[in-house]
């Protein structure tokens, strides 16, 4: 069913009505049901994208969601809804608050399928037992009168049709009939032509045609046990996301602000708690909503965040998030965030997105699907033509061709007439043509592997962003908070006039108040431990990537790096150079302080480096990869710490509007003699450009807001080799896509020739249509199964 959550993307506050003015736009997501092949998946897409106002569609088969961008006031998402289930795709549009409703209501629409679908193989298999039982005087058993009569195999053939094929033939109709035709059009074609054949064979026994009831039985079974195999490979492949949802909680314990200590609450539903209210969470329960710890203390396993699996303490003061799992205390939490605002809402629609988004190399699968079963049909057909017309005329020889039935053990040599042989080789192309193969290559590889990464807290945004990982070639690292903690500590504090320490910390700290720089927080933090009142300052004025200034206590003071002092006139002496380089030879950042155009004190801070920071820069260089580093330090720090993490291509004092720069002169292969494809790994607001740049943006969970939205790949936890993880990950999901979309489309342009005879009559072995029902059942189930491998195999490669 089409799912459709709207999400506002406002291009343009003018109104739409204005000439040359786009009008706002929108995103919404639908459950779509009804999609058997790649082919329905181009027809959804072409049904909605030729609706005026839809800017574009994206239909994932696996997931059964569409995704539409449409402008306001233009198209309603429920009338494109309304208009897909008119043409036998029935569609549901989810609304924001209705989204937990919607997934659980497609979940148990799933279920029921995958009962009624159980049910038709289980009727299937009763038939082609019987069925079985009646050829058994063919391969050397027991003659059963009642089951060798040809009767008895025209009920068997005819209570398939209208039992466990019907739905198959109502769909393959229905599509036809609305010219989109489909899987089972064609399997409808091959199946219907097959029993009405028989038919005439048996009500006009002087037409000297055999009957082969038995066809029609074997072919459906084939063809439903291979989706009944499918859908279970599609249920595991699902089970990620679907684990994501069941983490959502339906009730909370709502208590007031005086009941803190209490144990009780008032159950109400989730949806109902209100941001700033109190909710209590008993231990082994989870958190319902985001929010901060008011009372009490406990531990809360958050693997289902960050997929570490060891409990961390919470205390007053400390953040939680909504469906993790409160291990030993009751605590009372304050709520920050709620519905679709909580951190695993986010999770839960980033991977579902991601999930829909296409990799470009799907786009030529997409391109045949759309035709796909149109050139069958027609294969089909002048197959028939060719054989009946021609063929049996040039190699007569091929009326007694082996034909190669599951009936047998091996080929068995018959005598058959130009019609039969003709229409045998055109149902078997119809029914051997697998697009199915084709819709399921990319969106099963991408829902493992995005599933695989939302298990292990690496967000993947999409089909396109593996593409792109595959092909990496540099991968640049931000300093700060990035291959750092983030977090510097002052290590040396030194007056260069008759000031003291703590004065000059005091006045440095009252000018760096105002920012929330690294480093300024690590100077206000430190006075502040030292009990130094904070001065009240004015005409404050930053410079970023420079410095900062203030007036304090009527005198003006600078703080900020030697380019920055420079350029307020002051000038720093030799020996006060000789200090700076002794400190930043040792890979510390020295902060220049002035008061009133004279130097007054020098700063030194050590940001510690991140504990899996080299072993993160070693392993991606052993994977070939250019690792770099990106900092605003001097050549001398930035040198120093690159030293450190075994990492020589250093760019030193880039002020951060030209870290965007530096990017593109990577990408356009500046000092090298290609373009390079760039993954930039940062944190920071200042780095979102440079994020954006890059053709992969990486960004720690612990980021800005800006940085994680402009990232492509988000690491939920603080941990660096989650970089490599992810790089791997999308690799591997990669490899899956491209081995899927070759074994989809070599099977199909191999098999399709051989089922319309192009082996014959050198080779005097045909395919029968069972033969190929049992080939087309595989394909599919081979494509799911080899994506789920991918689980195994990435475990390997780690």
């Amino acid at each position: 069913m089409l799912q459709i959550t709207a999400k506002n993307i406002l291009r343009s506050s003018a109104k739409p009505e204005q000439e040359n003015i786009r009008s706002p736009r929108k995103k919404a997501t639908l459950d779509v049901s009804g999609m058997r092949c790649a082919g329905c998946v181009a027809a959804v897409e072409r049904q909605l994208t030729q609706n005026n106002g839809v800017v574009s569609a994206c239909v994932n088969l696996v997931t059964e969601v569409a995704l539409v961008e449409y402008e306001v006031g233009v198209v309603e998402p429920q009338i494109l809804a309304e208009k897909l289930t008119s043409r036998g795709f029935p569609s549901q549009l989810r609304s924001e608050h209705t989204s937990g409703e919607g997934k659980s209501s497609v979940a148990d629409r799933r279920k029921q399928e995958n009962r009624q679908q159980l049910r038709r193989l289980i009727i299937a298999a009763v038939l082609l037992f019987f069925s079985f039982l009646g050829h058994l005087e063919h391969i050397g058993g027991p003659s059963i009168p009642l089951l060798n009569n040809i009767w008895f195999h025209w009920g068997l053939a005819t209570s398939a049709l209208l039992f466990p094929a019907r739905s198959i033939l109502a769909d393959g109709w229905r599509s036809l009939r609305h010219g989109m035709p489909n899987m089972n059009t064609l399997v409808g074609l091959g199946t219907l032509s097959a029993y009405l054949a028989s038919c005439v064979a048996l009500l006009f026994p002087q037409l000297g045609w055999e009957c082969f009831f038995d066809e029609p039985v074997m072919l459906l079974g084939f063809v439903i046990l291979g989706r009944t195999l499918e859908a279970r490979a599609r249920s595991r492949a699902s089970a990620a996301l679907e684990a994501l949802v069941a983490l959502k909680p339906q009730l909370a314990r709502l208590i007031g602000e005086s009941s803190a200590s209490e144990e009780t609450g008032i159950e109400i539903p989730v949806e109902q708690v209100r941001v700033g209210e109190w909710v209590r969470v008993l231990p082994g329960e989870k958190m319902p909503v985001d929010g901060e710890v008011v009372a009490g203390t406990t531990s809360v396993d958050e693997s289902m965040l960050t997929g570490e699996s060891i409990p961390v303490v919470k205390q007053p003061g400390d953040k939680i998030a909504a469906g993790t799992i409160n291990k030993s205390g009751a605590i009372a939490v304050k709520v920050t965030g709620t519905g679709k605002d909580t951190a695993l809402a986010k999770i839960i629609a980033s991977v579902e997105e991601a999930q829909t988004r296409k990799a470009p190399v799907q786009q030529l699968a997409d391109t045949v699907a759309g035709y796909f079963a149109y050139g069958v049909m027609t294969i089909a057909l002048v197959t028939f033509l060719f054989w009946y017309f021609a063929g049996t005329k040039i190699w007569p020889e091929v009326l007694t061709a082996s034909m190669f039935s599951t009936m047998e053990h091996h080929a068995t040599v018959m005598s058959t007439s130009p019609l039969l042989l003709s229409l045998k080789l055109a149902i078997a192309v119809l029914v051997i043509a697998c697009p199915c193969a084709l819709g399921l290559a990319t969106p099963t590889a991408i829902l493992v592997g995005t599933g695989i990464g939302a298990e292990r807290g690496l967000l993947i945004k999409g089909g396109d962003i593996l593409e792109q990982v595959h092909k990496l070639d540099v991968v640049v690292f931000d300093k700060t908070g990035t291959v750092t903690v983030g977090k510097p500590i002052i290590t040396d504090c030194i007056p260069l006039t008759s000031i003291s320490s703590d004065r000059l910390l005091q006045l440095a700290a009252a000018v760096e108040r105002g920012t929330n720089h690294p480093l300024a927080e690590a100077i206000v933090s430190e006075a502040i431990e030292k009990d130094l009142s904070l001065l009240p300052t004015e005409a404050f004025h930053t410079e970023p990537g420079l410095g900062v200034s203030a007036r304090v206590a009527g005198e003006r003071v600078c703080l900020g790096n030697a380019e920055w002092i420079e350029k307020q006139g002051i000038s720093i002496s030799e020996e006060i150079q000789t200090s700076v380089n002794d400190l930043s030879e040792s890979g510390k950042t020295v902060v220049y302080v002035a008061k009133e155009g004279e130097s007054i004190g020098i700063i030194a801070l050590k940001d510690i480096l991140r504990k899996d920071a080299r072993e993160t820069v070693e392993k991606l260089q052993k994977m070939g990869l250019r690792v770099a580093l990106l900092t605003g330090d001097k050549p001398v720090v930035a040198n120093a710490i690159g030293k450190k993490l075994g990492i020589t291509e250093v760019f030193a004092q880039i002020r951060p509007d030209r870290k965007a720069e530096i990017i593109e002169n990577l990408q356009n292969g500046v000092n090298s003699s290609k373009s390079q494809t760039v993954a930039m790994v940062g944190d920071g607001i200042n780095d979102a450009p440079a994020l954006a740049r890059a053709d992969i943006g990486i960004s720690l969970h612990g980021s800005t807001d800006v940085a994680r939205e402009t990232a492509q790949i988000i690491l939920m936890r603080e941990r660096l080799l989650d970089v490599v993880e992810s790089i791997q990950l999308s690799i591997a999901t990669f490899r899956k896509i491209r081995q899927n979309l070759f074994w989809a489309l070599g099977y199909n342009v191999i098999t399709i020739p051989i089922a319309a005879g192009i082996l014959l009559p050198s080779c005097s072995i045909i395919l029968s249509p069972v033969v190929a029902a049992a080939l087309m059942a595989s394909s599919s189930a081979l494509v799911v199964t080899n994506s789920l491998f991918l689980r195994r195999q990435f475990r390997s490669e780690k």
